[in-house]
């Protein structure tokens, strides 16, 4: 339907076992993606971190997961170490026990969101320091969503069987009136509804910014309808293309009669590479203190961030244990030599 409307095609780049959906296709394992989990997490079939960086870094012997452990807040030290204070809750997020554990060096990777929350609050309840960066350079990554109803309805609609794995995009960057990108994401309702989902991703040319307020004690976001009218622009422009070439209508009983400002799956930013932060990112003003999360990104990125988050976090810690903890390329050498990673 994308290609009869003049739309180009692309596959999403993703970390799920496809050879697992397959055996969840024909009932041999656990279902994950047929069971319609991905947006809280794959129980089973996802190449998760548990499979990958965690699973190599337990192999150390160096690394202690703490599990239902959450972080308050962080007070700086004369020593230039840190404090948290955190708290050890139960599934129902009830705090069972309070702790105060201590860090030489700390490394923040909560997430954009959490990331922010954890700084700013920090620096409103303890003084903890932080530059006119932090805060700033905040979006959704051009995230809009929107979707179509009558979608093949009268030859096999979208089928019942279904994941909410987005495998296909459409890349429309170079069109310089509309330039966005969409994944093309399935609706597991369990029935053939006839109906297609859409994850627009757009460019942020307004960010917003992220403050805390103590009094409420919750984050604030400065970000209203002028941040996402040209989202919206871009949404109703292919929307309609998409139905003139192939019929269908606007699902309007989704979202805000079809039109989704207000998700956000990839928030990004707050605390820039290179603004907030040294070229690797260290916080500026401090020495032990470092980001290594989506929030090194600024507003938005073009595509699904979670490869060049990735890929980013990787750069941040090779340059950080060479420049930070004296690790040299021969002690790195050395040391697998000598653990046979050769």
């Amino acid at each position: 339907e994308a290609h009869k409307a003049g739309f180009k095609t692309v596959r999403v780049p993703n970390v799920y076992d496809f050879d697992y959906m397959e055996r969840e296709y024909r009932n041999e394992v656990p279902r994950s993606a047929l069971a319609g989990e991905v947006i809280y997490g794959n129980n089973h079939g996802k190449n998760s971190l548990d499979k990958t960086y965690l699973k190599k870094a337990l192999a150390t012997g160096l690394l202690e997961i703490l599990d239902l452990h959450k972080v308050n807040h962080i007070t700086h030290q004369p020593d230039h170490s840190y404090t948290l204070d955190v708290s050890v809750i139960n599934t129902g997020g009830e705090q069972v026990q309070h702790k105060l554990m201590q860090a030489a060096k700390l490394f923040l990777a909560a997430g954009t969101m959490g990331t922010l929350e954890l700084l700013l609050k920090s620096k409103a309840q303890n003084r903890l320091t932080t530059d006119e960066h932090v805060g700033k350079d905040w979006g959704n990554n051009g995230n809009f969503m929107t979707g179509r109803n009558w979608v093949r309805a009268f030859s096999g609609g979208t089928g019942f069987r279904q994941s909410t794995i987005p495998v296909g995009g459409i890349d429309h960057w170079e069109d310089k009136k509309h330039p966005f990108f969409v994944e093309i994401a399935p609706l597991p309702m369990g029935m053939n509804v006839a109906t297609s989902l859409y994850l627009m991703v757009n460019k942020v040319p307004k960010p917003g910014k992220v403050s805390y307020d103590p009094q409420r004690q919750k984050l604030e976001l400065t970000w209203n309808t002028s941040h996402t009218a040209h989202m919206r622009n871009n949404a109703q422009y292919f929307i309609r293309k998409m139905n003139k070439a192939n019929g269908g209508t606007r699902s309007h009983l989704l979202f805000h009669n079809g039109y989704g400002a207000d998700i956000c799956y990839h928030p990004l930013g707050g605390v820039v590479l290179g603004k907030a932060t040294n070229e690797f990112g260290k916080l500026n003003a401090h020495e032990n203190l470092y980001v290594i999360d989506g929030s090194l990104i600024p507003a938005s990125i073009g595509v699904n961030p979670f490869v060049t988050i990735t890929a980013l976090a990787e750069y941040c810690m090779e340059q950080i244990i060479k420049q930070d903890f004296k690790v040299t390329e021969e002690m790195v050498f050395a040391n697998n030599r000598k653990t046979g990673k050769m």
